[in-house]
């Protein structure tokens, strides 16, 4: 519980910092922009395909695979969530995750771009887990066709 309140007031502020320090603080919209397509992009992309895999290979070795693309699908979700998070906040949240969106706030462009990166990641990692399920149809078909001329 008390964890809980420690994450809770350090890791959005820590995040903030972070950024700020990657995309830079008085930093061109065009810089923001990019970054945040870039991370919204790839933090949801890199999850949603993670999470299908696991799914998808799920039945074999135990679940080791379905419990490691789990568990990365979750470390690639933490930048975004942390993201909205603090996007989410209210204004009667503790100081430092109000310094935390004053700081995101800052960041022209960045949170705007994220959302879209976001939502374009989603489209794009929807289309591949089609892909993956078709995929995985397909081979059921053809081991089914395939032991039915067996039979024959």
């Amino acid at each position: 519980m008390i964890l809980y309140f420690v994450f809770r007031t350090v890791v959005p502020r820590q995040w903030a910092d972070y950024l700020e320090g990657l995309v830079g603080a008085h930093a061109s919209l065009t810089r923001g922009i990019i970054f945040g397509l870039a991370f919204g992009i790839v933090f949801t992309l890199v999850p949603v395909v993670c999470f299908a895999l696991a799914v998808a290979s799920w039945d074999r070795l135990r679940h080791a695979f379905g419990i490691l693309f789990l568990l990365l699908g979750v470390a690639f979700a933490i930048p975004n969530v942390l993201t909205l998070a603090i996007n989410t906040s209210h204004p009667t949240e503790p100081g430092p995750i109000w310094q935390a969106k004053n700081t995101l706030n800052g960041i022209i462009g960045f949170q705007g771009a994220t959302l879209v990166g976001a939502v374009i990641g989603g489209l794009i990692g929807l289309v591949i887990v089609y892909f993956i399920v078709t995929y995985k149809v397909r081979g059921r078909k053809l081991k089914a066709a395939a032991l039915s001329a067996d039979e024959d």
